[in-house]
């Protein structure tokens, strides 16, 4: 396994869901029929194998946690007359996970028992489980959404719970916001003496987005379901994904489902083009890692892989997501053609190439990069003149130079970074097939610099395209 330059990794599973099994899945499953007792083995050394598989990931690496997006329980049982004690049993099992856990709650939990348990004691069961869990972790009051209240008055009392109930971890560099079984979600419970109000409140959600994108966090989100919410899409909640610059969304519910569904026409509806995965289940012996990889100043790297069979050394690289970065400071472009022409601004605003030692031309050669969450790219400012910023002079064919910043979209740019040689690729936001050249690869001072069309990497000529950013 690859842990060059990791910084953090996650276990992302779902639907432990006991006690439940293939069977339990599908009805043409090998293991069919069962008994009760059957069932609840199954269903025991299915989570057992499967937390016991993430231990031996976990082992390997010094900075991981463990997020359980939902269906902890089948129905979230707990009372002595119910055919099994889910959550007792559920509370013993995590107890396998050596790293720290936090768990969610999904469908089976707190949606498709509402009402259905005398006392509503199955859904209770579920919340007061949950509740307790969360207070273990011993987070911030602002970041958990939850209130409680105890009345008392005319020979009787009650105690009232309520919120959304979603919860905001910060990691260091990640910041994980779990909102259970869905965001929208609302319930409540009246029985006597106690009182569970859960109801939507995407203002928490969207301060603790604020807070995060502040600071500067990479942002994730879970969820239980990926779709089918009661009410449907929340035209809100897709926005604050969006406008915050989540970096993507884990959710559990379809057990068979396990790995990138960002392009699922079903889940978009819900999450617009925010990257969404599913972990699967316990019962199919599926789940995710995730690990942040630092890559260079200017971005770092989610990876994400599923693994199957519970196998984590056989895992399958889903997807790689780049996560760009401001970096204070300034900073020369120079060119892989020679390692020492740098772009230069001249007196009308012109860029060229020229040698970055070159006596007084240092002064020219500044350059802040900067990133716009909003844009998805980078603005590279002059540093003597902060307004000025390099552009693609449109209409032009292909000259660049530093103009006045009016947030067009060819005065941005996107860097791809380039491992081997520890240089960019730098792209012009307008159209990104054309990129940073200098003209003709000649290094030589005073080499106009344009846009070209990006060459092959293999070819000779891609030299031209590839720069170093070097602090001045």
């Amino acid at each position: 396994m690859e842990n060059n330059n990791l910084i953090q990794s996650f276990v992302i599973t779902s639907d432990p869901q006991y006690p439940w099994t293939p069977c339990s899945d599908s009805s043409s499953s090998p293991t069919c029929p069962e008994d009760a007792d059957t069932k609840r083995r199954r269903s025991e050394e299915l989570i057992r194998e499967q937390y016991q598989n993430i231990n031996s990931y976990t082992d390997t690496v010094s900075n991981a946690s463990v997020l359980i997006n939902g269906d902890i329980t089948a129905y979230g049982h707990n009372s002595p007359w119910s055919p099994e004690q889910q959550w007792d049993k559920m509370r013993d099992l995590l107890r396998i996970l050596k790293k720290p856990y936090y768990f969610g709650l999904g469908n089976h939990d707190i949606e498709n028992n509402k009402g259905q348990c005398a006392f509503d004691s199955c859904f209770r069961a579920s919340m007061q489980r949950y509740i307790n869990h969360v207070k273990s972790h011993n987070l911030p009051s602002s970041q958990f959404d939850f209130k409680s209240d105890f009345i008392s008055g005319m020979g009787s009392s009650t105690t009232i719970e309520s919120g959304s109930f979603g919860y905001a971890v910060d990691f260091g560099h990640i910041y994980s916001i779990q909102l259970n079984n869905f965001p929208t979600m609302k319930s409540e419970s009246l029985v006597i003496g106690y009182t569970v109000r859960m109801f939507e409140n995407l203002n928490w959600l969207e301060e603790q987005l604020r807070i995060a994108r502040a600071a500067g966090k990479i942002i994730i989100v879970n969820v239980h379901k990926p779709d089918s919410w009661a009410g449907g899409p929340n035209q809100r909640f897709k926005n604050l994904l969006k406008d915050y610059g989540v970096a993507a969304v884990f959710c559990g519910h379809y057990h068979f489902n396990c790995g990138d569904y960002t392009n699922n026409s079903s889940y978009s509806q819900y999450f617009g083009d925010i990257p969404v995965f599913l972990s699967g289940s316990a019962s199919q012996r599926t789940y995710l890692i995730l690990e942040h990889h630092f890559e260079t100043e200017f971005n770092s790297k989610l990876n994400i892989y599923s693994v199957r069979s519970n196998n984590w050394r056989e895992r399958t690289l889903e997807k790689s997501i780049v996560i760009p970065v401001s970096v204070p400071g300034v900073f020369k472009i120079v060119t892989t053609l020679n390692n020492s022409g740098a772009l230069h601004k001249m007196p009308d605003n012109n860029v060229v190439l020229w040698e970055k030692n070159y006596p007084g031309a240092s002064v020219h050669q500044k350059w802040e990069i900067v990133y716009d969450l909003s844009k998805k790219a980078y603005q590279i400012k002059y540093n003597q003149e902060s307004n000025l910023v390099l552009a693609w002079n449109v209409p032009d064919a292909h000259n660049v130079f530093a103009t006045p910043n009016q947030q067009k979209e060819e005065h941005y740019w996107i860097l791809e970074y380039l491992e081997e040689e520890d240089s960019y690729i730098i792209k012009n936001k307008r159209d990104p097939k054309y990129v940073l050249d200098v003209d003709g690869g000649y290094a030589g001072n005073g080499t106009n610099i344009k846009v070209e069309l990006q060459h092959d990497l293999n070819s000779p000529y891609i030299k031209a395209q590839k720069f170093k950013l070097e602090r001045a």
